[in-house]
């Protein structure tokens, strides 16, 4: 655990200082993200998931499917309580900043690291019922009454569940369930292709980080998100794995998912809807340090 960490943190510190240094402008990671989200992770989950799919009993993914609505649930019900008596709109982007993790960047690299092709079946699954929960919860914690969203609720939904990671998902869960294999040449061009998901992510998340404005007013909010997220519901999901017990690929992965720091995402909807990006992003960059360093310490209590 402690050597992939080490090695994921330097390939992140050196996309800290190539952006430092000016390469990694705004249009460089929106590019970047595209290549991830479209192309490099589709590649990998098709290059791996099929054989990864045909080693696994489906009632352990059928288990890991239902602990991952309920950690989720648990999650989101957490962060709803605590919460609760935050004025809008500051509630709204601690309740989701809370709830939803960094998995592209973050959770996704871990459990590959850690559980290869295992990994990353896991890690797809629950980003099938992360991203169905993200879009109908987000925009509506973020909503302020006073302002009309513009944005078809359902619209939204199906658009995140035809992203091309989940439609590569399905397609490789058809091909899994089936005795055939793609040909050699597509299988190396596509594993070539996915091979680059894990430093393209790392390096993208590296440049990311950057001096956070109003770091004193978001201490707090630091210390509560990381409370819920590395200590109630590792705490939570140590009492679900004892009465529905998994693997430990599926729990660590599990972990590595409930206890990923805040998604970055959130901010870009925070802006869509007027609220306060500017917290959203000092969330989802200051609950990163702390991540690393407590993530390898949970999947021990964990595994």
């Amino acid at each position: 655990m402690i050597t992939p960490l080490l090695s994921m943190t330097l390939i992140i510190l050196v996309g800290h200082g190539v952006s430092r240094l000016g390469m990694f402008r705004p249009s460089v990671r929106k590019g970047m993200a595209l290549i991830l989200v479209n192309l490099t992770t589709p590649a990998l989950i098709l290059a791996t998931v099929p054989s990864a799919l045909r080693g696994i009993p489906l009632q352990n993914l059928s288990q890991f499917l239902l602990l991952a609505f309920l950690s989720l649930g648990m999650q989101i019900g957490i962060a709803h309580s605590v919460f609760c008596h935050k004025k809008q709109p500051e509630q709204g982007i601690l309740r989701a900043s809370a709830s939803f993790g960094n998995l592209t960047y973050v959770a996704l690299p871990l459990s590959v690291s850690l559980y290869g092709p295992t990994g990353l079946l896991y890690s797809t699954l629950f980003s099938l019922v992360h991203d169905l929960a993200f879009w109908i919860y987000v925009p509506q914690v973020l909503h302020q009454k006073s302002i009309q969203s513009k944005t078809n609720p359902l619209k939204t939904i199906l658009v995140a569940l035809f992203q091309p990671p989940l439609l590569a998902l399905f397609m490789a869960f058809l091909l899994g369930l089936t005795p055939y294999t793609l040909p050699p040449l597509f299988q190396n061009a596509l594993s070539s292709i996915g091979n680059c998901t894990i430093p393209l992510a790392l390096l993208s998340l590296g440049a990311s980080v950057g001096p956070m404005k109003k770091l004193t007013q978001s201490i707090s909010a630091l210390i509560h998100i990381a409370l819920i997220k590395m200590l109630l519901l590792p705490l939570g999901l140590l009492a679900l794995l004892l009465l529905i017990p998994l693997p430990k690929e599926g729990a660590g992965t599990l972990l590595l998912h409930i206890a990923a720091p805040t998604a970055t995402f959130i901010q870009i909807v925070a802006q869509q809807h007027q609220s306060d990006e500017t917290l959203a992003a000092n969330l989802a960059i200051g609950t990163l340090l702390p991540g690393f360093i407590l993530l390898p310490i949970l999947i021990k209590l964990v595994c």
